[in-house]
């Protein structure tokens, strides 16, 4: 029998001797690697929220404003992540206010609708902290995205204001609907030679359509060296001499590099700054005048 099987049990061997006969001696070089159950069992900070779970229902009918602003403050708070819509109509009745690194993702485009409440004042659906245009330029927001939604202005019933409207850089539309707007579908603007803080510049959109917006479709003032892949626009903006709206989309002064493959605007939609009705048409048939910007919009080529 060998001495360890000799050696008498004891059933009451503390911890401390317990360590001394490991060959760990207390009060000496701690323990590597050891942490607390609590600590090893602790959930990561979420990344998804489901609008449902803060108490959003819709049903077309129940103003679902302050739980889709809760699970969107709750992201931010964890610096960001995804707002899940399951299918249905999400009332609106005061804008929802957009952050960096923010993610809204429906159950599809016509599937999953966001639609605005008639006030007795104009506002948008979506916006960035303090960006009230033509009001100033405030701190930018970046990384921010929309995806297989639709925002319903509801103009029919009397709402007021843009769709979208956004201050910043590096954000992405896709498989975006955008519609019945009383103002313009979609208001963008980045005034930044360079994106703060190494941040990504561009904007990406994909498959986007807008539509039947009375001050507009797209107005874009930035961010510069954009593309946009599949982008519908069509009876959008107050009506021209020849019955054709003329604020299908507006490109400005800092768009430059914007590129476009695949657009299709309605009718005679698109004006740049300086550029008469007479002109924008013109340019329609004799595309290799036109300024770059516009030539780039309505052929989908690369200037």
């Amino acid at each position: 029998m060998s001495n360890r099987e000799s050696e008498p049990q004891d059933p009451n061997v503390s911890r401390r001797r317990f360590l001394a006969r490991a060959g760990v001696t207390l009060g000496a070089v701690p323990l590597v690697g050891l942490v607390r159950v609590e600590d090893a069992l602790a959930s990561p900070p979420p990344t998804v929220y489901d609008v449902t779970t803060y108490g959003a229902q819709g049903d077309g009918t129940t103003d679902d404003t302050n739980a889709i602003q809760a699970a969107m403050d709750a992201a931010n708070a964890r610096g960001g992540g995804t707002i899940v819509f399951p299918a249905g109509n999400f009332l609106i009745t005061h804008p929802l206010t957009l952050y960096s690194n923010i993610v809204f993702r429906g159950a599809g485009m016509r599937a999953t609708v966001l639609k605005k409440g008639p006030r007795s004042f104009a506002y948008p659906m979506l916006m960035s902290p303090s960006f009230d245009p033509p009001v100033g330029d405030p701190p930018p927001i970046h990384t921010w995205s929309l995806q297989n939604l639709s925002l319903d202005g509801n103009r029919d019933a009397g709402a007021l204001g843009n769709g979208a409207q956004a201050y910043g850089n590096g954000f992405s539309l896709f498989n975006v609907s955008i519609y019945n707007c009383g103002d313009r579908g979609l208001f963008s603007a980045f005034t930044l030679a360079e994106p703060p803080d190494g941040h990504p510049l561009e904007a990406q959109l994909a498959n986007v359509w807008i539509h039947h917006c009375t001050g507009g479709g797209i107005y874009w003032d930035g961010p510069k060296d954009s593309q946009w892949v599949n982008i519908v626009v069509y009876s959008c903006g107050p009506p021209g001499g020849s019955g054709s709206t003329t604020k299908g989309v507006e490109v400005r002064n800092r768009s430059h590099g914007l590129r476009v493959a695949n657009g299709h605007v309605w009718g005679l939609n698109t004006r740049l700054p300086g550029t008469s009705t007479a002109t924008a048409q013109a340019s329609r048939t004799a595309p290799a005048k036109a300024p770059s910007a516009l030539r780039s919009w309505l052929w989908g080529t690369t200037p």
